[in-house]
């Protein structure tokens, strides 16, 4: 039994220290970071030659976009709340509302306008949820609504699956209207 002790505190401080674990009690564990649900794409004009002002005003929007998004998905974790997500998308949505357009052809505002709309009804959506979600449960069936819509999200509700989808088609909606600019999408 003595021998054993010995050998069985070695184990436990070796298997400490190919884990990470301290033993101080003072380690958080990690929770995995999620990557962001959609891809905010940046753009730039087709061809080399001088862009347009609206060219201009687009590609800086989508700058702004994309930046907002991520800064504001950032904080995110598998194990995030609706509130969590809730509070992620009102603040993008806000600060790009108060994005000027002016610059930007009629027909991107309007795309743009449209997104916007959806991403604040989705966020409405989200807020109605229950913070109840066990673990990644609720993270994992969102973004499976995002990644492939499939069944394992339906459970969010109606308003959230159809949320999901009008959000990603207007997306795509918006990114047509930048390519009918004349601007092409970059990651």
């Amino acid at each position: 039994m003595r021998r054993s002790f010995p050998t069985l505190v070695c184990a436990t401080a070796l298997l400490g220290a190919l884990t990470g674990c301290s033993g101080s009690g003072d380690d958080k564990p990690s929770v995995a970071v999620v990557k962001p649900f959609v891809t905010e794409k940046l753009v730039r004009p087709k061809s080399d030659a001088t862009p347009t002002a609206e060219q201009a005003a687009i590609q800086a929007l989508m700058e702004v976009n994309r930046t907002e998004f991520n800064s504001r998905f950032e904080p995110l974790t598998a194990e995030s709340s609706p509130a969590d997500v809730t509070k992620a998308f009102a603040g993008y949505a806000e600060a790009m509302a108060k994005q000027d357009v002016a610059g930007c052809p009629l027909q991107f505002r309007a795309a743009f306008t449209q997104h916007l709309k959806d991403w604040k009804a989705l966020t409405a959506a989200l807020s109605r949820l229950p913070n109840a979600y066990e673990g990644v449960e609720f993270m994992d069936m969102l973004q499976s609504l995002f990644q492939s819509g499939s069944d394992r999200g339906k459970p969010l509700g109606a308003d959230v699956v159809t949320g999901v989808k009008v959000v990603t088609k207007s997306l795509a909606d918006l990114h047509a209207a930048a390519e009918r600019a004349g601007m092409e999408l970059i990651k």
